[in-house]
């Protein structure tokens, strides 16, 4: 631990002090009474890891964070086998059932969102709801279902997979980005008519920082910014819709670091630096 201390005074020019408390709660009302300008949390040895999370509590954006990784955040895109099928209009009805289940879960989750995030950040929901709405996707997967015979789950992954291709090889980077808001909606189509639940990223009750190959609208919106300390991914950019909702939550956020998958392990100590783009 004192190896990792002296490694993040150097970088920031900063003697660090150790404050001996039980808990974050314990350890901030401690700097803020005392006006640390950087404080730690206590080392948790029952749980044998070392928990380092640096913070100046006086500036809401939080710039410089060290936390463990204890759970990295796997890419979750469903891998839907290729299968055919007999009942055609009993799959397309069964698809316009599970659209319309997925239209109204949006809807919550924009009016959830609009309590919490504002209007702005909740209209991101509202552009997922033209998406699930959108006729040409619908046609799209349901002309796949006659003519080719694809169940519904997989008609729906050829068709977002060939929606996001096309916004990806966009020149605009702002149009290039609208690929992973093709990716949010889709998965949930996806999960709903495969019946399977998605993994529910507010489970996450200590404080870690997320790595990830990329990170939905809906997965950024759902996390608790408590204990996520900072997000990074190998996707995405500044003007993702994830990176949005997470400055809006306080979450610093680095996007687009293509190789962070291969170079990070989970316990790892980082330092996110949401201001400069720098780990």
């Amino acid at each position: 631990v004192s190896e990792y201390i002296q490694a993040i005074e150097k970088m920031i020019d900063t003697k660090i002090k150790l404050i001996p408390t039980d808990n974050w709660t314990q350890t901030l009302q401690y700097a803020k009474k005392r006006r640390c300008d950087i404080v730690s949390s206590a080392i948790n040895t029952e749980k044998r890891r070392a928990y380092l999370t640096f913070t100046n509590p006086f500036i809401n954006s939080s710039l410089a964070i060290v936390s463990t990784i204890d759970k990295p955040f796997i890419d979750n895109i469903m891998q839907v086998k290729k299968e055919k099928i007999e009942g055609i209009e009993d799959a397309i009805s069964y698809l316009e059932k599970c659209i319309d289940y997925v239209s109204k879960d949006i809807e919550s989750l924009y009016k959830d969102k609009l309590e919490t995030l504002g209007e702005e950040e909740a209209q991101i929901f509202k552009a997922h709801e033209m998406i699930i709405k959108d006729p040409e996707l619908f046609d799209k997967i349901v002309d796949m279902i006659k003519n080719k015979r694809y169940s519904p789950a997989y008609a729906t992954t050829v068709a977002i997979d060939e929606f996001i291709t096309m916004f990806k090889k966009m020149e605009n980077e702002y149009f290039r980005e609208r690929a992973l808001d093709m990716k949010d909606v889709g998965k949930r189509l996806v999960r709903k008519l495969l019946g399977v639940a998605s993994y529910d990223l507010r489970s996450i009750d200590e404080e870690t920082i997320i790595v990830a190959k990329d990170l939905t609208p809906s997965d950024t919106a759902q996390l608790n910014e408590k204990v996520i300390n900072g997000i990074i991914t190998a996707e995405g950019g500044s003007t993702s819709h994830s990176a949005i909702i997470a400055r809006t939550m306080g979450i610093p956020a680095i996007m687009g670091l293509e190789n962070i998958i291969s170079i990070v392990k989970p316990g790892d100590y980082l330092i996110v630096d949401g201001s400069t783009g720098e780990v």
